[in-house]
């Protein structure tokens, strides 16, 4: 009998690689995040959730042994499960939050070239004059230019690894709450 796929973060960063609702993405961009990204995804499926797959039906007996021990025994050993089996989600929203920080960190500074400043951070960072000669204006420009192009494909990565992050977070946080209530009730 033949069973429904579920779409997996590997089939989204794949439909993002090839222009996704026809937002021209940089191919060569997008097709470096889909290799790496997809790369983390497979090699995470391959080595530990495929493996553990054999063993759910025992994972959820020794689950279900463990509500003997109370609610919040049960759904905090879910909790830290949903955890171990997301670690590839995490990896990758972490990776891609600081490559988007690198971005706009970058084309901050490579802005405040044209503007004529420098941030000095001897006196906490404040923002003073500079003069800048043109080679390093051309530079600055060729850089910003650069960036300014690569940015919609780094930030629609990051958009859809974060929203992915999200709702693992948030089910986690969930879940760890629903326990610190238990915890606390009197029962």
């Amino acid at each position: 009998r033949a069973r429904a796929r579920q779409p997996s973060i590997l089939d989204l960063i794949h439909a993002l690689a090839h222009r996704p609702l026809g937002i021209q993405l940089k191919a060569d961009a997008a097709l470096f995040f889909l290799d790496a990204l997809g790369c983390v995804s497979a090699l995470y499926t391959y080595v530990v959730l495929e493996p553990a797959a054999a063993h759910i039906p025992s994972a959820l007996r020794v689950w279900a042994w463990t509500s003997c021990f109370g609610a919040s025994m049960a759904l905090g050993v879910g909790a830290d499960a949903l955890r171990v089996s997301t670690v590839h989600v995490r990896l990758m929203y972490g990776v891609l939050r600081r490559v988007l920080a690198f971005f706009v960190g970058a084309a901050s500074e490579l802005f405040d070239v044209f503007r004529s400043r420098k941030r000095n951070p001897l006196h906490g960072g404040r923002l003073d004059h500079a003069e800048h000669e043109v080679d390093q204006l051309f530079v600055g420009t060729i850089l910003f230019t650069l960036l300014a192009f690569l940015f919609p494909t780094v930030l629609l990565f990051y958009w859809a690894c974060a929203a992915r992050y999200f709702v693992v977070h948030a089910t986690h946080t969930t879940l760890v709450c629903v326990v610190s209530m238990l915890y606390d009730m009197p029962l």
